[in-house]
């Protein structure tokens, strides 16, 4: 084989073959299907605060009306495929999730922590915003956070890893998007999936997101990439010589 075309061969695995096959993170009830709620238009909220509501931390800031987080089985005048208990268009299951805040400058969110940060490491969150048919939603900044186990409001103690602002382009359908964040060799305490809805003044109301998922990928310090493609280099060397 020639140097050129041994070189590429290096290369390629470089590039490509430095990191493993990606692993789902578990979130609890990352489609809001808990608990059972009553098709079109039932649901259940947690109220101002913060807690814990159905596996989600939630942080609701209190204003004067018109604030929670909530799981709701919405109906067809809400979502295109939702009549009769059916999936909402984009959703995952029956239920969805919604943050009301109508307060300006205040924000709805609920986060989860999902295990210790790991080095080395691309995680990938996704999430499926929603639009809805009888009204406009706001838009919702979701994205990984840094921070202590136990972190009861991580957009107050939490370091943000990856955040974007995003809503549904389609009236009636939840659309996927994602933020990417990669770890370094150091790394501490713990990673968190995070969203929130925040009143901006334009009196939106609410925001609606489902299907909350998490992969981490590892991925190999670039000297330990370099080795092994030295060490293809060095393989075919012997096999050329033998």
């Amino acid at each position: 084989m020639k140097l050129r075309s041994k070189l590429a061969l290096v290369a390629a695995f470089t590039a490509t073959g430095i990191s493993a096959h990606g692993a789902s993170v578990l979130i609890n009830n990352h489609s809001f299907e808990t608990p059972t709620v009553a098709g079109d238009g039932g649901f259940v909220a947690s109220g101002a605060g913060t807690g814990i509501f159905n596996s989600w931390n939630y942080v609701v800031q209190n204003g004067t009306s018109f604030e929670d987080f909530g799981i709701e089985n919405p109906g067809g005048a809400a979502y295109t495929g939702a009549a009769g208990g059916g999936t909402p268009s984009g959703a995952d299951g029956t239920n969805v999730a919604f943050l009301n805040q109508d307060n300006s400058g205040l924000f709805a969110g609920v986060f989860q922590n999902v295990g210790v940060l790991q080095a080395n490491t691309e995680y990938t969150m996704t999430i499926a915003i929603g639009q809805r048919l009888d009204r406009t939603n706001g838009s919702i900044e979701f994205g990984l956070y840094n921070a202590a186990t136990g972190a009861t409001n991580i957009w107050a103690t939490g370091t943000a890893l990856a955040t974007d602002t995003e809503v549904s382009t389609v009236a009636g359908s939840f659309q996927d998007y994602t933020v990417t964040f990669t770890t370094g060799a150091t790394v501490s305490n713990d990673i968190y999936v995070a969203a929130r809805y925040t009143e901006t003044g334009a009196n939106l109301i609410q925001a609606s997101l489902d299907n909350v998922r998490l992969d981490a990928t590892v991925v190999p310090e670039p000297s330990t990439a370099l080795l092994g493609g030295l060490g293809i280099l060095g393989m075919l060397r012997r096999r050329r010589v033998n």
